[in-house]
């Protein structure tokens, strides 16, 4: 039995102790590093919270990143809530609770990921779709179906080849990054965001990408973690699918955690009744419950007039994104993503 803990928001100087608790316990630990805060603070310039739970010796028994997005809701980073148990669960959410009441946010949301925690207020709505990995890469290729081994070698076969990425990269990323979600609409990081993603956690946190006839068509982010790797970010150029770039990227990341001896490879949560969805099952994965924990405050007509202008004000730059020219829709795309979730 894990002895009572106390919750207080970290300091500088617990970032090495905070990174030991996270590499052994957290789902990947890369996601809830102390560098990633510093990326988010540094980057969008709001505030960050890193919960903070110790037992009476002072030990880390639990931790929870955060940030208060700019369209006034508390996050928690994707698998933030992190602890040894129920009981240290429950005292992280009471110390979110307290610490947006102080600062009069109106609400928040904790997730904790694969992991579910009997607390008050879990719900396991959402889910993510994961690949389990075989022992052995002969075993991994057997495992996945034919029309997934098919579009594999449709990618070999049309001269595509994947490698880790090299010094200069990033940018070539940013572009296929960039341009495959303002073309969907969808609001994006900045350069920087990812150049210090990348600088913040080096031994975990990989980019992949794929080459055809000398370019760049296609890459992947890829954190890896005791227990699973996860892709956060991972896109191919528009008009590029044809190749399967992205199908062979995810045979590498299959790769990649059988050489490293990962269970599971995280393929991200989506839209139960989406493409992106349906094409990672297709490809061969399950679905997985991922638990949120939600807290709200009581919805004030004025705050209700500001949630529907903001709704509003979002449907109109995602159509923006979608037609502006790209040195427009890019600066739209990542002023929109500092009005909500990021990570």
């Amino acid at each position: 039995m894990i002895p009572r803990c106390d919750v207080r928001l970290a300091a500088p100087e617990d970032a090495a102790a905070w990174d030991v608790f996270a590499d052994v316990h957290a789902s990947v630990p890369a996601l809830v590093s102390f560098g990633w805060c510093d990326a988010i603070a540094s980057v969008y310039g709001i505030p960050v919270l890193r919960f903070l739970a110790t037992d009476r010796a002072g030990a880390i028994v639990g931790c929870c990143p955060a940030y208060v997005a700019r369209d006034g809701v508390l996050y928690s980073f994707r698998y933030g809530l992190v602890a040894m148990d129920d009981a240290v669960a429950a005292a992280l959410l009471a110390a979110v609770r307290s610490e947006a009441d102080a600062r009069r946010i109106p609400a928040a949301l904790v997730t904790s990921g694969p992991v579910h925690f009997a607390v008050a207020g879990a719900t396991r709505e959402k889910e993510t779709v994961v690949m389990p990995i075989a022992a052995s890469g002969g075993e991994m290729w057997s495992a996945l179906r034919n029309k997934t081994r098919n579009m594999i070698r449709r990618a070999e076969r049309s001269g595509c080849t994947v490698r880790a990425g090299r010094a200069g990269d990033l940018d070539a990323f940013y572009r296929c990054y960039a341009r495959r979600m303002l073309a969907k609409g969808v609001p994006i990081h900045s350069r920087e965001f990812f150049a210090m993603v990348l600088a913040a956690r080096p031994h975990d946190t990989e980019l992949h990408i794929v080459e055809r006839d000398g370019a760049i068509i296609a890459g992947m982010f890829l954190c890896v973690g005791p227990r699973r790797a996860v892709y956060p970010f991972a896109a191919a150029l528009p008009g590029s699918d044809a190749y399967a770039p992205m199908q062979l990227l995810m045979w590498e990341a299959l790769r990649r955690c059988v050489a490293r001896r990962i269970p599971l490879l995280d393929m991200g949560e989506s839209s139960v009744s989406g493409s992106v969805h349906a094409s990672k099952v297709h490809f061969g994965g399950v679905a997985e419950p991922m638990t949120y924990y939600a807290m709200a405050c009581s919805v004030t007509p004025e705050r209700s007039i500001a949630q529907r202008a903001h709704a509003a004000a979002m449907s109109a730059a995602c159509i923006g994104m979608r037609i502006l020219p790209a040195p427009f829709s890019t600066r739209l795309g990542v002023a929109v993503k500092k009005c909500g979730r990021l990570v």
